[in-house]
C-alpha cells in the first residue's frame, strides 16, 4: 500500500519527495540474530517493583543509609492532553488538591505549616502534558516517617474535597500564575511546540491552560476530571532513600490499596500520530525580533522497555552527538546572512524520534536552502569515520565508568532515574546486563549501521517546516511549489562547499593524534620570598602568615574529603573600579584566562586548559578577584606555578579576543533601558555601564595585569606539612611584586528616605511591584548569620497574606542580607499580579514586613530552629563551607574567632536576639518602591 506526500517528484534519494510506503512510518527496528541471547529488558533486583490487586504499583530504592532521609513521588497519568473541553483543568487540580481533604478540613496548606514544611521546599508538585506529580523531600528524623509521607500523598490524590468556594479562591492564584508566566518568549515557544506536534491534542494544549475556559469553569468541571483520571490504577508512587520499606508497604496497602478503581481509563491519543505530509507554518509576534527557519522529520521508535527499544536508544546516542556536529558549519563558510545552523535529535513523546534542523537568519529561502543542502550532504557521505570512532571510544570510557557511577549514585539520582524510566516506559536494568550488552553492541557498532539509521531518519515522511519571523517583517516567504522546487534542485545539483569534505563512511581515515597536554615549565625570574611573620591561634588550628611581599596566606588546619585542599586566592580590584569599564575589567580578565601563556603555541595551550590536572577557576566579582581551586597536597606546586605563570607571561590571545570581540562591543556600546535608569535614580544605584570605545590588544592587556598585581591572600583548608607548604608560599607567592592599582569607583550616595513611583512600562497586562529598603547595621559574620536566618520566616508571612488569604499572587521573591561592604541591611522584594490589585498588594507586603514580630510565634520559632540545626549540622561538616567561613572571620576580625562561635550560632535563634533585630531593621527607613504597569497608565512618584 502506498500513499502520496504533499510534495512529490519521481526524484530518488533524500526522499523528501515521491512515493513512500507506509512501512515507513512505523519504526525499522529489528533485533539482530546475536541480540537474542539478551532476555527482554526487566527492571533491576536493586529496585522493588510491585503491585497491589488494585493496580496502583510502586518501586522502592532502599539505600540502606540510616543517615539518609527519603523522597517520595507520586505519578499520576494525567495531565494537560487528557482535558476535553476545558483547558488547564489537569494544573487546575494540582492547586486544589493543597487545599481541603477529607482528613485536613483546615487545608494542607495549615496542615504543612503545623509540621513545619513548606510547599516548594518539602513538598511539591508539576503538571505536564500527560503527568502530574506530587513530591515529598525530607531529612532525617524529619516531621513525618514513611508511612505519614504516604499518608500525606493519599489525601492529595484520592480525598480533595474540591468545594466552588475554594476553587473561587484558588483561581485566582492559578490565574496570576498564568499572568507571570505568559509573556513574548513562552507564545513563540508554544507556537514551535505545537508545530512539531501537529495533528494531537498535544498541537492545542499547554499545561497552564485558558484563562477563558479557567474563568468558565466550576469546581463540578474539576471533580469530573480527578474522579475519573485520579484512581490506584492511574498511578505510580517512587520511593528512594532510608525507605523503612515494611511501613510503606503497609501504608499503601493502607491508604491506596484501600480505593477501588472505579472505571477503567483509555488514553489512546498518548502517542503522536504520524501520516505521509508537510506541514508548512508561519510564526509572528508584534514584538517578536527572533527570525529563524526550520525543518523537522518526525518518525517512530520501539517501546523503550524492548529490546529493539533500548537498542534504538543506544544508537541515537550516537545519531544524536554526530549530527549535532556535522551539520553545523563554521562562522567562516556561513552563507551572508545566516548566523548559526543547528540540528537537534528529540523524542517529543513515547516512541516518536524527531530530527529538527534549524537555521537563525532573516533570509528564510537561505537559511531553508542551507538546511536542504546539509541535510542532502550528509544523505549522499553519512557520518564522518573518524568522529564515529572518536565517538566510540568515548562510549567504550563512559561504559567503563558505568559500574563506579552506579555505586555512587545517591538516593536522590536513584528517585529520577526510575522516574524518569517509569515516564519514558522503560526500566533500569541490572548494570551486569546492561553493560555486556552494551559493549556486545559497541563491539559490532559500525558506521554503516547509523548510516542506515540516517537514511531512515531523512527518509520519514512526516515533516514540518516553520518560518519564525520578526514582528515587523512582511517579506514573502517560501510556499509550498517554492519548497518543492528547492528540494528537486539540492537534490540533482553539486552542493556548494561549506567545510572540508565529509569522507565515504566505509573509508577508513587515519586519526589524528592530539597534542599532549605540556607540563609548566618552572618560571624564569622566581626570586625566593620569605615569612615575616607568623601568628598561631590556641582556639581553632589556624596558621597566619604574612610574606615580604605583602602577601598573606590564611591556613586552617583541618582533615578535609579525601585528603583535598580547598583554597582560595582573593586580592582586591573588582569590576567596579575606577579605571575600567566593567565589561573591560570582565572581558579583560576572562580573555587572559583562556589565552594561557606567550611562550606556548595555541594547540599546546587549548591541550594544557583542557587536561584535567586541577587549575585555577576565575571570578573577577564587583570588589575582588577570586581564584578558586581544589587540589591535592603534591598538587599545590603545580598550581601556585601557574598562578605565577599568569602573572608573568599571560597573554591576550587574538584568536580568543575575536571569539568575544561581538560581546565586549555591544556591552560597551550598550546604553541602560528606560527602566533600569529609572530604578537606578529612584534607588540611587550606581551606573556601572559607561558607553566606552573598544580596547586594544595592548589596554586590554594592561587591564588584566592591573588587576593581577594587587597583594593576595591564599586561604587554605586542608591538611598537609607545614614546611612544605611554607616552601611553596614563599618560592611562589612571595616572590611576586605587588602594586595595588585599583580602587573602588566612587558612589553616586546612600539612598536615603521613602521613594514611590508608578511607571507605565510593560508590554503585558501585568504589573510588577519591586521595593529595595536599606537600615544600616554594623556586619558581623554573625550578626549576618541571624539576618539572613529570618528570611523564611519572612517569606512564609509574606505568602500567608498575599497569596493564601488575599490570593493576589502566585509566587513573592524575597531576600535580606547584611552587606558587608556598605554595612546595611538589604532586603529586596518583587512579585507580579492583576495591574488593579497592584496598590494594594504593595501595601499588603509593607504591611507585613512592618509587623513581623507577630510572626516570631513560639511554632514558628521552632520550626526556624530545626531548619537551622539540621543546616549547621550539613555546613560544619563541608569543608567549602568551612573555607568560606574562615573567609569571613579574617574579613571581619582578622583572625578565627567565627569559626569559634559558629557552634554557637543555632543558640542566637530564639526569641529575644530575632525580636531586637526586627526592631532594628523594621520599618525601613530608607526604601525604593517601583510599580510598572502596562503602557498607558499614568506616571505617579511620591
Amino acid at each position: 500500500m502506498t500513499t502520496r506526500t504533499i510534495i512529490k517528484s519521481g526524484a530518488k534519494g533524500f526522499l523528501l519527495f515521491g512515493v513512500i510506503t507506509t512501512q515507513l512510518l512505523s519504526p525499522l527496528y529489528a533485533a539482530e540474530k546475536n541480540d537474542f541471547q539478551w532476555p527482554q529488558p526487566s527492571w533491576t533486583p536493586q529496585i522493588i517493583s510491585e503491585q497491589l490487586d488494585n493496580g496502583f504499583r510502586y518501586f522502592v530504592y532502599d539505600s540502606d543509609k540510616s543517615n539518609e532521609p527519603f523522597n517520595l513521588r507520586l505519578i499520576v497519568k494525567a495531565g494537560a492532553i487528557d482535558e476535553e473541553n476545558q483547558r488547564g483543568i489537569a494544573h487546575a487540580l494540582e492547586h486544589m488538591v493543597f487545599r481541603k481533604t477529607a482528613q485536613h478540613p483546615e487545608t494542607i496548606h495549615r496542615y504543612l505549616q503545623q509540621i513545619g514544611w513548606k510547599t516548594g521546599l518539602e513538598v511539591n508538585a508539576m503538571t505536564s502534558m500527560s503527568e502530574t506529580q506530587y513530591m515529598i523531600r525530607t531529612r532525617p528524623h524529619d516531621s513525618l516517617d514513611v508511612a505519614g509521607a504516604v499518608t500525606l500523598l493519599s489525601e492529595l490524590a484520592l480525598h480533595a474535597r474540591i468545594e466552588q468556594s475554594e476553587w473561587q479562591q484558588e483561581r485566582k492564584i492559578v490565574l496570576e500564575e498564568m499572568r507571570q508566566k505568559d509573556g513574548l518568549a513562552k507564545r513563540i515557544n508554544d507556537k514551535k511546540r505545537s508545530i512539531a506536534r501537529h495533528d494531537s491534542r498535544y498541537a492545542d494544549r499547554s499545561t497552564i491552560g485558558s484563562r477563558e475556559d479557567l474563568l468558565k469553569s466550576d469546581a463540578s468541571t474539576l471533580r469530573a476530571f480527578y474522579h475519573h483520571f485520579y484512581q490506584p490504577a492511574n498511578m505510580v508512587l517512587v520511593a528512594s532513600g532510608n525507605v523503612d520499606v515494611a511501613a510503606l508497604r503497609q501504608a499503601v496497602k493502607r491508604t491506596f490499596g484501600a480505593v477501588p478503581n472505579r472505571e477503567p481509563i483509555v488514553r489512546p491519543y498518548l502517542t503522536l500520530p504520524l501520516k505521509p505530509q508537510l506541514t508548512i507554518r508561519t510564526i509572528q509576534e508584534p514584538q517578536g525580533t527572533s527570525s529563524q527557519v526550520a525543518l523537522g522529520l518526525r518518525s517512530a521508535l520501539p517501546p523503550l522497555d524492548t529490546l529493539a527499544g533500548k537498542k534504538a536508544s543506544f544508537e541515537n546516542y550516537f545519531l544524536r552527538n554526530l549530527l549535532k556536529n556535522q551539520i553545523k558549519v563554521g562562522a567562516e563558510a556561513l552563507p551572508d546572512g545566516i548566523s548559526s545552523i543547528n540540528a537537534v535529535l528529540d523524542e517529543p513523546t513515547e516512541q516518536r524520534l524527531t530530527l529538527a534542523v534549524s537555521a537563525k537568519t532573516l533570509d528564510h529561502r537561505a537559511g531553508l536552502q542551507l538546511i536542504l543542502e546539509q541535510l542532502e550532504r550528509l544523505r549522499r557521505s553519512g557520518f564522518d569515520q573518524q568522529a564515529f570512532n572518536a565517538l566510540k571510544e568515548q562510549a567504550r570510557a563512559s561504559l567503563a565508568r558505568n559500574e563506579e557511577q552506579v555505586a555512587g549514585r545517591d538516593f536522590a539520582k536513584w528517585e529520577d532515574k526510575i522516574t524518569e524510566a517509569v515516564l519514558k516506559g522503560s526500566v533500569i536494568e541490572a548494570p551486569e546486563i546492561y553493560e555486556k550488552r552494551t559493549t556486545q553492541w559497541l563491539n559490532e557498532l559500525t558506521v554503516a549501521d547509523l548510516n542506515l539509521r540516517l537514511q531512515q531518519l531523512l527518509a520519514a515522511p512526516d515533516r514540518f517546516i516553520y518560518f519564525q519571523r520578526p514582528g515587523t517583517q512582511h517579506s514573502a516567504l517560501p510556499d509550498e511549489r517554492d519548497i518543492k522546487q528547492m528540494m528537486d534542485a539540492v537534490h540533482t545539483q553539486p552542493l556548494p562547499l561549506r567545510h572540508a569534505p565529509v569522507s565515504a563512511p566505509t573509508q577508513q581515515q587515519p586519526v589524528k593524534h592530539a597534542v599532549k597536554a605540556p607540563r609548566l615549565p618552572e618560571p624564569q625570574s622566581v626570586r625566593q620570598g620569605a615569612i615575616v611573620n607568623t601568628h598561631r591561634f590556641a582556639a581553632q588550628p589556624v596558621i597566619q602568615w604574612q610574606l615580604s611581599n605583602g602577601d598573606r596566606v590564611v591556613w586552617l588546619k583541618r582533615k578535609t574529603a579525601n585528603g583535598q585542599l580547598f583554597l582560595r586566592a582573593i586580592s582586591n580590584g573588582g569590576f567596579d573600579n575606577d579605571r575600567y569599564p566593567s565589561v573591560v575589567s570582565q572581558s579583560a580578565v576572562q580573555i587572559w584566562q583562556q589565552s594561557g601563556f606567550a611562550f606556548w603555541r595555541k594547540e599546546q595551550n587549548d591541550a594544557y586548559l583542557a587536561s584535567k590536572t586541577p587549575h585555577w577557576k576565575w571570578e573577577l566579582k564587583a570588589h575582588m578577584l577570586d581564584l578558586a581551586a581544589m587540589a591535592n597536597p603534591a598538587q599545590l606546586p603545580d598550581l601556585l606555578r601557574e598562578y605565577v605563570t599568569y602573572r608573568q607571561d599571560g597573554q591576550i590571545r587574538s584568536d580568543v579576543l575575536a571569539a568575544v570581540r561581538q560581546d565586549i562591543e555591544q556591552g560597551l556600546s550598550q546604553q541602560p533601558s528606560d527602566l533600569t535608569r529609572v530604578w537606578n535614580a529612584l534607588a540611587s544605584v550606581k551606573n556601572n555601564s559607561q558607553p566606552a570605545a573598544m580596547p586594544t590588544l595592548g589596554e586590554l592587556r594592561q587591564a588584566a595585569r592591573d588587576h593581577l598585581a594587587a597583594p593576595v591572600t591564599l586561604y587554605v583548608v586542608g591538611e598537609m606539612d607545614e614546611r612544605q607548604l611554607a616552601t611553596q608560599v614563599t618560592r611562589y607567592l612571595a616572590s611576586q611584586p605587588r602594586q595595588a592599582s585599583l580602587s573602588a569607583s566612587p558612589n553616586p550616595g546612600a539612598m536615603a528616605g521613602v521613594r514611590e513611583m508608578h511607571l507605565p512600562y510593560n508590554q503585558e497586562n501585568v504589573a510588577t511591584v519591586r521595593v529595595e529598603a536599606r537600615t544600616p547595621m554594623r556586619w558581623t559574620p554573625e550578626q549576618a548569620f541571624v539576618v539572613s536566618s529570618l528570611n523564611p520566616l519572612i517569606q512564609s508571612a509574606l505568602k500567608e497574606e498575599l497569596r493564601l488569604k488575599l490570593s493576589g499572587v502566585y509566587s513573592i521573591a524575597f531576600e535580606m542580607n547584611l552587606d558587608i561592604s556598605s554595612n546595611d541591611v538589604v532586603s529586596t522584594l518583587s512579585f507580579s499580579c492583576d495591574p488593579i490589585r497592584a496598590d494594594e498588594l504593595h501595601r499588603a507586603a509593607l504591611d507585613v514586613l512592618s509587623r513581623l514580630a507577630q510572626s516570631l510565634t513560639p511554632g514558628a520559632i521552632k520550626h526556624l530552629q530545626e531548619d537551622v540545626n539540621y543546616a549547621e549540622s550539613t555546613r560544619q561538616k563541608d569543608d567549602n563551607s568551612m573555607l568560606h567561613r574562615l573567609i569571613l572571620s579574617d574579613r571581619a576580625y582578622g583572625d578565627p574567632r567565627y569559626l569559634e562561635h559558629q557552634s554557637t550560632l543555632p543558640k542566637r535563634i530564639n526569641q529575644a536576639e530575632l525580636e531586637r533585630t526586627i526592631r532594628a531593621i523594621f520599618p525601613q527607613p530608607n526604601r525604593a518602591s517601583l510599580i510598572t504597569l502596562p503602557r498607558g497608565h499614568l506616571v505617579t512618584e511620591s
